[in-house]
């Protein structure tokens, strides 16, 4: 399951009966998104901050490489991406980046 297919069917258990309109319009807010290609910027964006630090540089020319990538890959699929979006999703790629190492470093300690 994708990120966003696990969003959607882990939801379904957070809202109660009298929640019934919120859970439909957020799940399809979510499927909107998954149509819109998020699941590929979100894939782009890991792929992107990972060819970024093996590509080197200051943090600041690694962020325009990963975002570079993330936007021809967006285009590559006939897809636009707002740059905020890109952006936050390159930053949340970088944390998850940084969460892994760290979880890593602390298992061969």
């Amino acid at each position: 399951m994708t990120f966003l297919e696990d969003l959607k069917s882990g939801t379904i258990h957070v809202f109660t009966e009298t929640e019934k309109f919120v859970l439909i319009a957020f799940k399809a807010l979510i499927s909107s998104i998954a149509d819109n290609g998020a699941q590929l910027l979100l894939d782009a964006s890991r792929k992107g901050v990972s060819l970024a630090e093996d590509h080197g540089g200051t943090g600041a020319e690694k962020l325009e490489y990963a975002l570079n990538y993330v936007i021809a890959q967006m285009k590559s699929h006939g897809l636009d991406v707002a740059l905020n979006a890109a952006l936050g999703c390159i930053e949340a790629a970088v944390a998850e980046t940084k969460i892994v190492e760290s979880n890593d470093s602390v298992s061969t300690q």
